[in-house]
């Protein structure tokens, strides 16, 4: 998540001291935040590393007034069960089982 973003939503930091691998490789974080998704089925909470994105993605937002809060990684997609339909450039909600 943007650094900008977490100061914007006034959200809490927890100290982080681990590596994530992302588009340019392994980079050291020092900080998280805990973000609460909820639907209608289910509230799920996930940590997001911090990260400054206005140099990476900065040119986005200079060129086509688009801010990029922060990107969708694989640790959100496995803990939330959410798939990304390419062709249709969707992300798409589980599909809940039937009662029975």
């Amino acid at each position: 998540m943007d650094a900008a973003a977490v100061s914007e939503m006034d959200l809490e930091l927890h100290e982080y001291n681990d590596s994530v691998i992302g588009l340019g490789g392994s980079q050291d974080m020092d900080y998280y935040c805990s973000l609460k998704l909820e639907t209608p089925e289910t509230v799920t909470v996930i940590d997001l590393p911090i990260n400054d994105f206005s140099g990476p993605f900065g040119f986005i937002e200079r060129e086509n007034g688009v801010k990029i809060h922060g990107l969708l990684g694989n640790n959100f997609l496995l803990a939330s069960k959410y798939v990304i339909d390419y062709e249709k450039m969707k992300v798409l909600k589980p599909k809940s089982k039937p009662v029975r």
